[in-house]
């Protein structure tokens, strides 16, 4: 009996239906390709990160810059002074080229004990705006001293890019050439600093504690040894090895720190990085070993040493042998021999060092710390 088979022949088999784009899965794409596309994904995110403000901080800056322009000493005269005490100092100041302003911390007690209070307890956090407001004070008083070449050059920002990289050697091509990069110089600001004095308690070397870090602290002891003047970078303005846009002002981290990443989208550049030494911020610094008075050294006991850093205008104002009162704060720093290991690199944001990300670079390597003031 012939029996035909159930199945039909390939040719007369009902057709397959064409596959819907929208339900077909994508491609799954090369091992190669994924951490590029996630790298881009990061950097996008990156600059878009927010700059986080300190409303505290920024109200205390107002508040200080009140003071340095009302403050004024309670005198018997019938006629008080025309203008506030410290801005007279700050005219004198101008008038003799320094930096420093020097602040009697009676005198902000008895303005407002409580923005005293606030910096006696977070000095470290509250410093940078306190200077703040003395610059602010400095370009209402005198504008053009604010500037260290009140004549130069502003370089100011790079226009935006074409997309397809065009305007990219246009906007660029004056810093290719070094010499005519060196030739414009811009109108770099002075950074002025602030000196308090007069501080109702004065510590030893010896109490010196975790409570202290941070605080603003007067200590006495007996200088034994200093150091030369040397330049420090504080702000360091960079240019890019292979598109040649600037970075400005990366604030230094305790080791000379580069950018993470140029701000150029179409280079991408990690490690070529060239130091504008014009456009760069330096501050003179001296390191002086301070041990403690011999008064204050208990019985049986070796005496204490504690290493002081001293900056700008106060530099090679202390020789060995100078019994000293020094104001500022108790720190903690880490050692930088550690920091200069092969492959250890500090990170940094690209808004002028605003979202410095601190020493979590160094991962789970062992860091030694010591203690300065």
């Amino acid at each position: 009996m012939d029996m035909s088979s159930p199945l039909l022949p390939p040719s007369s088999a009902a057709p397959t239906p064409a596959p819907d784009e929208a339900q077909t899965p994508r491609a799954i794409p090369p091992p190669e390709e994924a951490p590029r596309r996630n790298r881009r994904a990061r950097n996008a995110f990156e600059g878009n990160i927010p700059v986080v403000t300190d409303p505290t901080a920024e109200r205390l800056r107002e508040r200080f810059y009140q003071f340095l322009k009302e403050y004024n000493e309670v005198v018997d005269l019938d006629e008080a002074p025309a203008e506030g005490l410290y801005v007279a100092q700050v005219r004198a100041m101008v008038e003799n080229e320094l930096t420093t302003l020097y602040v009697n911390h009676h005198h902000l007690m008895a303005f407002d004990p409580i923005i005293t209070a606030a910096i006696d307890q977070q000095y470290y956090r509250f410093l940078p705006h306190l200077r703040l407001a003395l610059f602010a004070l400095v370009k209402e008083l005198a504008p053009e001293y604010i500037y260290e070449n009140p004549m130069g050059v502003d370089l100011g920002q790079t226009g935006p890019i074409a997309s397809d990289g065009s305007q990219l050697q246009v906007q660029y091509n004056h810093l290719v050439a070094p010499s005519a990069m060196l030739a414009q110089t811009s109108r770099k600001t002075k950074d002025f600093h602030l000196a308090f004095h007069s501080l109702s308690l004065v510590d030893s070397i010896r109490d010196m504690r975790m409570g202290s870090v941070g605080r603003l602290t007067a200590i006495s002891g007996t200088v034994t040894r200093t150091s030369e003047v040397r330049p420090e970078l504080l702000y360091g303005v960079y240019s890019c090895a292979a598109c040649r846009a600037l970075a400005p002002e990366v604030e230094q981290q305790f080791k000379y720190t580069e950018p993470s990443l140029c701000q150029n989208p179409l280079c991408g550049n990690r490690d070529g990085w060239d130091l504008s030494i014009p456009q760069s911020r330096f501050a003179d610094w001296q390191r002086l070993r301070v041990q403690e008075n011999a008064s204050d050294i208990p019985t049986g006991s070796m005496p204490r040493s504690l290493d002081v850093i001293l900056r700008a205008e106060q530099v090679e104002r202390a020789k060995p042998g100078d019994r000293c009162v020094f104001t500022g704060t108790f720190v903690v720093v880490p050692d930088v021999s550690q920091l200069g290991l092969p492959g250890v690199r500090s990170e940094i944001s690209r808004d002028s060092g605003a979202g410095v990300t601190g020493l979590k670079s160094l991962g789970v390597r062992d860091l030694g710390y010591k203690t300065a003031f």
